[in-house]
């Protein structure tokens, strides 16, 4: 039988500051005092929460907290796995999740979406779009290649989703 958390439970056992994003506990337990913050950061920069011996990913508590439900994919918009306030949360499918990541640690341009083209002696611009890599152009400069980034991210997504 799955261990099926509800909002009036959660509510009953921690508080959230949507604020801050932080948990603390309001009934104590063995291993916590109630008014405690609560949370431990696990290797891939979550936090994760107990609650009635059952591990859950905080964010995914603060969405029920909020709003209860419990969405399948929760995005940090900025990208820090950790930083659970409420603004910084979005219920998000794969592929809007996939589109919010960061600069590949293989990129040695320094802007997502360009790499250089020593073939031709210019910056070239792709990125995924419905599942297919789109070749967006090539460029003699460094920031044109970005800014053509930045213009196709956003009319094609509605949102941008490019490093700053």
């Amino acid at each position: 039988m799955a261990n099926l958390l509800t909002q009036e439970e959660l509510k009953r056992q921690i508080n959230y500051d949507s604020e801050t994003g932080i948990f603390t506990r309001k009934i104590s337990t063995r291993k916590t005092k109630e008014g405690e913050v609560i949370g431990g950061l696990l290797a891939r920069g979550y936090l994760q929460i107990a609650i009635n011996k059952h591990p859950y990913m905080a964010h995914r508590l603060a969405w029920l907290y909020m709003l209860g439900e419990m969405p399948e994919i929760i995005d940090h918009i900025n990208r820090v796995r950790n930083d659970n306030r409420w603004c910084n949360l979005r219920n998000v499918t794969r592929i809007e999740n996939n589109r919010n990541v960061g600069i590949s640690k293989r990129n040695t341009s320094g802007v997502k979406g360009v790499f250089w083209n020593p073939q031709n002696n210019n910056w070239r611009v792709r990125c995924m779009f419905n599942l297919k890599v789109t070749e967006i152009g090539s460029f003699k400069c460094i920031e044109k290649a970005k800014i053509a980034y930045q213009e196709f991210i956003k009319s094609n997504y509605g949102e941008i989703y490019f490093e700053q």
